[in-house]
């Protein structure tokens, strides 16, 4: 599954984004730092379209839903966002050069909404953004890709940069404030808890006796103090996106797709071992789905649904799953001979589906059909329709 995801990715990227990729690397290694540089937020009025491409009209958009996606190195939206109609946001992926780098993007470095809906940070190869979805404005953040997280009240950022844990605020002249240091912090894992109180953090460390690479899991307070370890776990030796560890709703514990369950009070549990796993963890939906692992797979908001893509014969089933009975329902077939992600909208009615260049809506009901949203684009976040009734 993962080659043939990379394939997928892999041609298309050649078709979309052949142009994309500099002649000459320019990559700045160092750490993150905060910019707050504002940007030109005034769109040309004497041509409203100069920074738009072509979109099909709005009765093919999903109600009360924004789709986030790429063409020729840019990052769009449909229905239109004011701040990502901007010349930066044209080649905010620009010098991405092959499938397993852009792949990141759809997945672990995915923009992210703020928890108000009022902010979205956007992450390049080579830097990231900060765009203000309520007056249009958008500013450069960071000088690099980073992973961050955003903090419950929406008005602060956790990140990694230099083996050091930093909470950044998003108000203009914050600056960064670091929080935990050590060695082999993992740059990906930056979580912070929904009470606010704590930011999960990640490092590395030796392999055990069996030779599998471990990490150990940090609890860090959001205000600052001491770090507690909640312990340490065997990891597979591929690559990590930051959805790998997530938080309980009630913030007590950590789940993890590597199979471990964590609490704030010491408890370490196999996730197998559970009486019941919550629907929240990363590891529940590999097991409803028996361990499929690409991202052909999205919970609903609720969490009471389970969506996945399911092969077959040339085409792609989409296979809804309750998450409490396990009662299976067939929504419909996509036609097309391979897909790359399904995610929900935003009041669950919807689901869309990326089939490698054309995004696709179906009702979320059963013997719905497939109805073409956007085409020669790639889908790269599903989020809210700002303002949306």
């Amino acid at each position: 599954m993962k080659t043939l995801r990379c394939l997928t990715l892999a041609v298309m990227f050649a078709f979309m984004f052949g142009g994309c990729a500099p002649t000459t690397p320019q990559f700045d290694s160092r750490p993150p730092t905060a910019t707050h540089t504002p940007l030109n937020t005034t769109l040309p009025g004497a041509s409203p379209t100069l920074f738009s491409p072509a979109t099909p009209p709005l009765a093919h958009a999903v109600p009360n839903t924004t789709l986030l996606y790429s063409r020729d190195c840019g990052l769009y939206a449909l229905p239109s966002l004011a701040a990502l109609d901007k010349p930066e946001m044209r080649a905010v992926y620009q010098g991405l050069a092959n499938c397993n780098d852009f792949g990141a993007f759809l997945v672990g470095y995915a923009p992210i909404l703020s928890p108000d809906h009022k902010q979205l940070f956007i992450t390049g190869p080579y830097e990231s953004w900060l765009a203000n979805l309520e007056t249009g404005a958008l500013r450069k953040f960071f000088s690099a890709k980073t992973a961050p997280s955003w903090s419950p009240a929406s008005d602060a950022l956790a990140y990694v940069a230099d083996e050091t844990l930093y909470r950044l605020g998003v108000a203009q002249g914050a600056k960064p404030e670091p929080l935990f240091q050590h060695a082999n912090l993992i740059p990906l894992f930056a979580r912070w808890s929904p009470d606010g109180r704590w930011i999960a953090a990640a490092s590395t460390t030796e392999n055990n006796a069996n030779g599998e690479p471990q990490i150990t899991i940090w609890a860090i307070p959001a205000t600052g103090g001491d770090a507690r370890a909640l312990g340490t776990i065997p990891v597979p030796a591929t690559e990590w996106v930051p959805q790998d560890m997530q938080w309980a709703p009630d913030s007590q514990a950590i789940g993890t797709s590597f199979g471990w369950f964590l609490s704030l009070d010491g408890t370490k549990q196999l996730v197998t071992e559970l009486a019941t796993i919550p629907w929240w963890t990363p590891a529940q939906a590999r097991k409803l789905i028996g361990n499929q692992v690409d991202p052909k797979w999205d919970f609903s908001h609720d969490g009471k649904r389970l969506a996945w893509l399911e092969p077959k014969d040339g085409s792609f089933q989409i296979v809804t799953i309750d998450a409490s009975t396990r009662a299976q329902e067939l929504i419909g077939t996509l036609p097309a001979p391979y897909a790359l992600m399904v995610r929900w909208s935003a009041d669950d009615r919807f689901l869309i589906i990326d089939a490698g260049g054309v995004i696709w809506k179906m009702a979320a009901v059963p013997g719905s059909a497939a109805e073409p949203v956007l085409k020669d684009a790639l889908l790269v976040n599903v989020i809210p329709r700002p303002n949306a009734p």
